[in-house]
């Protein structure tokens, strides 16, 4: 047989073996090879697969075992091959974020029908919003042109859920809750719901967005108590730490108080009892914040130098009540 032709032969034989093999059972048989082995297989599996999931894990496998080699085989697959998917794949591995942004926009103009582009774009603008927010009111300005392309790209993925969360995000931070709340609504898929619904929380409370945190964040935490990734207790003490610190931030003291006498069990973590005592203190109702430190004192061991923080603190304000002396008898180690 000439060589050209058993060079052929062996090609499309080894492309029917890759197809006939689900790239579950291929990802199995890679992890029993030596790495040089395992390097020519994945070699060999992406010059032939159409299968971009499976693409973009042997590229993360790759980067992490060998970056240089990984990065000069995709460079020269895209010089070769200069479509959307070889271009979105070599783009991925840029490590300088504004400029893999700029690219990520640049394949959106040109292939606006390639899904991959809008969500490279995307999650690097979530990640400059998650990042900044905190400093800046509105970390996106200025991005007018990035927005627009998303905003196609959620015209053309309108069941996408990383759009919903991106949009989510852009909307909240832009202070657009019914729009902010239509996207996370849509959220459907758990495996994002689990990876980022402490961050969702964070921003809730950040805006102090009570009404979105009780809708939104009962029904994730009983996806992670379903799914085993937090316990019931558990999820009492992540809940009303937002709830807690919204109704602190608006100044509502009187809800507050509500919340944690409706949750009492809550008062058995220190936290809780000083969000307790806070509030008691802010709404100046000294006579019961007294008789509270001593109650605390007696039943849920509040510790003697924790107790002499509140009495220094509030010295002026309790010092002539009845409690007193107990209570510097109990702050006495």
């Amino acid at each position: 047989m000439p060589k050209s032709l058993f060079c052929l032969f062996l090609m499309l034989f080894s492309l029917l073996l890759l197809q006939a093999e689900s790239f579950a059972e291929f990802r199995n048989r890679l992890m029993e090879q030596d790495w040089k082995t395992a390097e020519g297989m994945i070699k060999d599996f992406l010059s032939q697969s159409k299968d971009l999931e499976a693409m973009r894990e042997l590229q993360d496998l790759w980067r992490e075992t060998d970056p240089e080699a990984c990065r000069n085989f995709f460079f020269e697959a895209q010089r070769q091959k200069p479509g959307p998917v070889w271009t979105y794949l070599h783009v991925r591995l840029e490590e300088d974020e504004e400029y893999q942004t700029e690219e990520a926009y640049k394949l959106c103009i040109k292939h606006p029908e390639f899904y991959w582009g809008y969500r490279l774009l995307l999650l690097n603008l979530l990640s400059k919003i998650l990042d900044e927010e905190f400093e800046l009111s509105n970390p996106l300005a200025g991005e007018a042109n990035y927005l627009k392309v998303i905003d196609e790209g959620y015209r053309r993925f309108p069941q996408d859920d990383y759009f919903h969360l991106f949009q989510f995000h852009r909307f909240h931070m832009e202070g657009d809750g019914t729009k902010a709340l239509a996207c996370i609504r849509k959220l459907k898929d758990e495996g994002i719901i689990l990876a980022n619904w402490q961050r969702i929380q964070y921003s809730l409370i950040l805006k102090e967005n009570l009404e979105l945190y009780q809708e939104l964040v009962p029904g994730w935490l009983a996806l992670g108590i379903a799914k085993k990734e937090i316990s019931p207790v558990d999820s009492l003490l992540q809940y009303s730490y937002g709830h807690i610190n919204i109704l602190m931030s608006r100044r509502d003291f009187a809800a507050a108080l509500g919340y944690l006498q409706a949750h009492k069990s809550l008062l058995e973590n220190l936290a809780y009892r000083d969000y307790w005592l806070s509030a008691r203190a802010e709404l100046a109702d000294w006579k019961e914040l007294s008789k509270d430190l001593l109650h605390f004192a007696n039943y849920y061991t509040l510790q003697p130098a924790e107790l002499n923080k509140y009495l220094e603190k509030w010295k002026t304000q309790i010092s002539s009540l009845p409690e007193w002396k107990n209570l510097q008898a109990k702050a006495s180690p």
